[in-house]
């Protein structure tokens, strides 16, 4: 009988027994004591009140005793449904509970939170998007056999994959029928995805270990091998189970106190080595080898871990180096360089012949402690120079290479190429010995600091000349409007006189722009052989009135009289320059002398001086006895504006001149100065063999006029109109063009009337050589006339001057012009 039949049983037998000896023990007391009919009845009715009062309290009683035995038991059980609920969340796993349909009765929080909350519907419908329980689901076959199953799920959600662990086990009754089935869910995505990582990452190590380019070995410390790369298995010629099967003595030498078996010790104690050994190959091949030890943990157990390289390159590398050595010292002393090694150790360096006898010293003259050499080195150098030093020993440079003075026996410096490079150095890294060599590299420093100095002249020059090109354009519109004027102010005296001042200042600007075309050599040249020693001669009556009474000038002019091509003007005005600049220069009494020579350059003059072609050339030496200039000084002379004197005192423009004009005549120029000693200037110009040209300068009519048809070309408006109008008012007919192209197809429509074509050589478009070209390939016998503010340079590259065309330079001044146009067209 169940518990559920056993309350009502007892409440019925008690009610039955109770009311049956109640009706028999009643009505045998109520018969015994009366007689009575109607006492009877009232008796009945008192007694079945009575009887219905008792059963009642009796039932009750009874009732209640049940009822709270009923309580008491389903406060157990809620109790125990607590526990088991705080028991399945203490898990950490999901649980579901699902019938024998596979419909899902039960899910824990954690489950629900898992995969969402399906109580009421088929696991295969929740879980997997079927319509029927899942081939090898752990619950359909632990329903089958009543054991326990785990499998592993993967589910998608659209964006990953995760994966589940499932344990399944069978419910039963007390009867021991299945009635459903218990399903622990564990999700092993992070898992998987380790295993995964783990995976590859063993994969990687596998590759990096077989295929890495040294022999690898992992063995216990007292032998037998662990693991071995393929590259072990190449590099010996033995099997992998061979190696493995092996002990590390076998693989060297017997007896040998450098194989890893005897290093086993060191290698223990200090946790890694490096040490040098050789190894025995398969076939008997001694193979020396570097070996890199280090102990690690193997899978759970202390082992150590080998690097074995083939060194035998190295080896062989090693033995021809020192080899070579000598060959290679004996070598560098035959090149002239000196050779020093620095034991870094001991602080001893070794300084070979040539090394000492770069400075000045003799063999015995310097000791070999490396402090006498840091003391050698110059005092702004030396700071650098060590830093340089420290840092190829701390391997940060490839190669220690500096430039840098020494101090020469004498108290001179000389400038020093040292190169070095750390030859030995310990395990640790640390440096040992430093070999390298010093090249005395003093005339190559003098070399470039020329070869800067002219550069820097050059790009002066360059911005000098631009100057003066578009000053000049500004200075033709001030010279022939100052023309104009003086030229209708002629009858207006006191008019008149402010006219003259316009163009007497213009003229001095002309000047100005003059000489910095000549200090950047775009001044026009009219050169001619002319014999040197007659120049100087025609020079001093000029300069002799520049200088003073107290200052002596002294000329020597040997024979032969040097021939040099060259613009005697120009010449003159550099020997006037020189000679002004001398007299500056001396305070008070002093001396000049002037004197020239003929010299030879040749390779070794040239490579020591780092000018000059070889062949003969003309000297002319300007020296003073005055105060001599500092060498800061002496590197500025020749820029133009820079002077010594107070303002007002000079322009600046005098050495300048002199510059720029003998780099014209493809010259050179050596400056010697002492301070207080005085200043001596070599000019040295190409001689000739040709004996001296014949002067023939002509002169220009002053004023002239003519009539006839004139194109002009000219970029400029300014000029343009000023040049058109002074033609007109000279009674010539003007046609005018803005640049090269214009000019071209003027001409073309008035070929037959145009008596002469007036270019500017710079135009743009088309330049003034260009129009040139067109036009006489139109007209072959046309009359050209070039003007510009360019250099002799440019003209003479553009093939103009050598065409045998007029030029007019710029500024232009108007009764130059007229005349020259007056001499073509006549």
């Amino acid at each position: 009988m169940t518990p559920k039949n056993r309350i009502p049983l007892s409440i019925i037998t008690a009610y039955a027994v109770f009311g049956t000896a109640w009706i028999f023990l009643s009505d045998s007391l109520l018969i015994h004591h009366f007689e009575s009919s109607a006492n009877v009845i009232w008796m009945e009715i008192a007694k079945g009140l009575a009887y219905v009062a008792l059963t009642s309290f009796g039932l009750y009683l009874l009732v209640r005793y049940h009822v709270r035995k009923l309580l008491a038991i389903q406060t157990t059980i809620e109790g125990e449904k607590a526990r088991f609920e705080a028991m399945v969340q203490a898990i950490g796993d999901g649980v579901s509970v699902q019938d024998t349909e596979f419909r899902i009765i039960y899910q824990n929080r954690i489950l629900k939170e898992m995969v969402g909350d399906f109580e009421g519907k088929h696991c295969f419908e929740a879980y997997e998007g079927k319509t029927a329980a899942c081939e090898g689901c752990p619950l359909r076959k632990a329903f089958a056999d009543g054991e326990i199953h785990k499998a592993e799920r993967c589910i998608s959600d659209g964006d990953s994959d995760h994966y589940y662990h499932l344990t399944a086990s069978p419910i039963r009754d007390s009867r021991g029928t299945i009635v459903a089935g218990l399903e622990i869910v564990r999700e092993i995505t992070e898992q998987k995805n380790m295993e995964k990582r783990l995976a590859h990452s063993e994969r990687k190590f596998r590759m990096l270990f077989d295929h890495a380019p040294d022999a690898i070995f992992i063995h216990l410390p007292d032998g037998g091998f662990l693991e071995v790369n393929d590259m072990a298995v190449q590099w010996l010629g033995y099997s992998r189970q061979q190696l493995m099967n092996m002990h590390p003595r076998d693989l060297s030498l017997q007896d040998q106190s450098s194989g890893i078996s005897e290093k086993m010790d060191e290698v223990l104690m200090h946790g890694s080595l490096i040490f040098e050994t050789t190894s025995v190959a398969s076939n008997g091949r001694i193979i020396p080898t570097e070996v890199k030890a280090r102990v690690i943990q193997f899978e759970g157990q202390q082992a150590v871990l080998c690097y074995f390289r083939d060194i035998t390159e190295r080896k062989l590398a090693e033995k021809s180096f020192r080899e070579s050595e000598e060959r290679w010292h004996f070598a560098l002393e035959g090149s002239g360089d000196g050779v020093w090694d620095w034991d870094i150790t001991s602080g001893n360096v070794y300084y070979s012949d040539q090394w000492k006898n770069i400075l000045g010293f003799g063999p015995d003259d310097f000791d070999k402690n490396e402090n006498l050499w840091k003391k050698l080195v110059h005092p702004d150098d030396r700071e650098w120079v060590l830093k340089e030093i420290k840092r190829h020993l701390r391997s940060e440079t490839p190669l220690y290479m500096t430039e840098h003075r020494l101090r020469c026996r004498d108290g001179s410096f000389k400038w020093i190429l040292d190169r070095g490079k750390v030859m030995e150095r310990s395990e640790d890294g640390t440096p040992l010995r430093m070999v390298g060599t010093y090249t005395d590299i003093t005339d190559r420093k003098r070399l470039e600091d020329q070869l800067r100095q002219a550069q820097k002249m050059e790009a002066v020059g360059e911005l000098a000349g631009g100057i003066a090109h578009d000053f000049n354009n500004i200075l033709t519109a001030i010279i022939g409007r100052s023309y104009l004027l003086q030229v209708k102010l002629a009858s207006n005296s006191e008019l008149l006189a402010h006219a003259d001042q316009i163009a007497y200042a213009a003229d001095r600007a002309a000047n100005l722009t003059q000489s910095l075309l000549a200090f950047s050599r775009e001044q026009i040249m009219n050169p001619r052989r002319i014999h040197l020693n007659k120049t100087v001669e025609k020079s001093a009556k000029l300069f002799s009135k520049l200088v003073r009474e107290n200052i002596e000038i002294s000329i020597t002019l040997p024979d032969p009289d040097p021939v040099i091509l060259a613009d005697e003007v120009q010449i003159e005005q550099v020997i006037i320059n020189l000679v002004a600049n001398a007299r500056d220069a001396i305070p008070q009494n002093g001396r000049i002398h002037i004197a020239t020579e003929t010299t030879y350059f040749d390779e070794k003059f040239i490579s020591s001086h780092g000018y000059g072609r070889v062949g003969e050339y003309a000297v002319l030496t300007v020296s003073d006895t005055g105060t001599g200039m500092d060498q800061k000084t002496k590197a500025r002379i020749f820029e133009p504006f820079f002077t010594t004197k107070e303002i007002g005192k000079g322009t600046g423009l005098g050495l300048s001149i002199v510059y720029g004009t003998i780099k014209q005549h493809n010259g050179h120029i050596n400056v010697y100065s002492e301070i207080g000693v005085g200043t001596t200037i070599r000019i040295y110009l190409p001689r000739i063999e040709e004996d001296a040209d014949e002067e023939d300068r002509k002169k220009i009519p002053h004023h002239p006029i003519g009539k006839g048809l004139i194109l002009l070309a000219e970029d400029e408006d300014a000029v343009r109109t000023l040049t058109k109008t002074i033609l007109l008012e000279n009674g010539y007919r003007v046609i005018e063009a803005e640049n090269g192209i214009q000019a071209v197809e003027k001409f073309q429509q008035n070929r037959d009337d145009i008596d002469l074509v007036l270019l500017d050589v710079i135009m743009p478009s088309m330049n003034g050589k260009e129009a040139c070209e067109e036009i006489l390939q139109s007209k072959p016998d046309t009359k050209v006339l070039f003007m510009s503010g360019y250099t002799g340079d440019i003209l003479g590259q553009q093939g103009l001057l050598s065409g045998g065309y007029g030029l007019i330079q710029k500024p232009l001044k108007p009764h130059d012009m007229l005349a020259i146009i007056r001499e073509i067209l006549e």
